[in-house]
């Protein structure tokens, strides 16, 4: 039965499962699939204009927040359980703030 959801969600991952809820978090490309194992099935989708060419989701267990990586638009993005940024990580603007601007051989990479 898992194949159901499991089918759906194309690529490598890195998910995370809550064991005790039974929850499993998956990042796909411009969302999070929220699945729940013990009915197998989605539970829910979440998106947010942040989320561009996700590459992992980590659940914080003690506050139920999400730890986001989003490649595509560069940053780190901490979601609280209602789905509300509480915080976010710009690589850009990291490497602006730190003159991190170009490469040893000088090109402009910001």
């Amino acid at each position: 039965k898992s194949d159901v959801i499991f089918s759906n969600l194309n690529g490598p991952m890195n998910a995370d499962i809550d064991t005790e809820s039974r929850t499993a978090y998956f990042p796909c490309s411009q969302e999070i699939v929220v699945c729940n194992l013990q009915q197998n099935k989605i539970e829910r989708r979440i998106s947010n204009p942040l989320f561009n060419d996700l590459h992992s989701v980590n659940l914080n267990r003690n506050t139920g927040s999400l730890l986001v990586v989003s490649s595509g638009a560069d940053k780190i993005v901490e979601l609280d359980a209602l789905d509300h940024v509480l915080w976010q990580w710009d690589a850009a603007r990291f490497a602006e703030e730190h003159g991190l601007t170009g490469t040893p051989y000088s090109e402009t990479v910001v």
